[in-house]
């Protein structure tokens, strides 16, 4: 019971080295505050980050796409599409010059989903277009 002064076994705790117990941090200032020059803030730029343009170009697609089967409202579609096209190829040039921007996914559906409802309202519109100037055709036809 008294082997309070000898040396610990190989392989036990011992007093830390240097001979400071506690881990070495000095004493905490008046106030209570840790002391000044500790670990610097995380910088919010090495975080990778989604850029808002590709959100947007995904968001202006599909709010088109969705608007174009409103027969009154169908009309706003094609500036929508086209906005989402661009703003898709703005987002994916910004992202490929800035490792730190993501979304380039995003970017891409929204010219995908841009591009085939702007193909698809086009070709409904010049077929209904067509259709509708035949039948005009052929009635002022059919009375003479």
């Amino acid at each position: 019971m008294g082997d309070w002064g000898q040396q610990p076994p190989p392989g036990g705790f011992g007093p830390p080295p240097g001979g400071a117990p506690g881990g070495g941090y000095p004493p905490p200032q008046s106030g209570g505050f840790p002391p000044p020059g500790g670990a610097p803030p995380p910088d919010m730029r090495s975080v990778p980050k989604t850029d808002p343009l590709a959100i947007v170009s995904l968001v202006l697609s599909v709010v088109a796409a969705l608007l174009c089967c409103i027969p009154c409202v169908g009309y706003i579609s094609p500036v929508l599409f086209l906005g989402g096209i661009g703003t898709g190829a703005f987002a994916i040039t910004r992202i490929n010059k800035d490792p730190m921007l993501t979304g380039k996914g995003l970017a891409i559906a929204g010219i995908a989903v841009g591009g085939v409802f702007l193909v698809l309202w086009l070709v409904l519109m010049v077929l209904g277009l067509g259709s509708g100037l035949m039948s005009t055709f052929m009635q002022q036809a059919q009375r003479h």
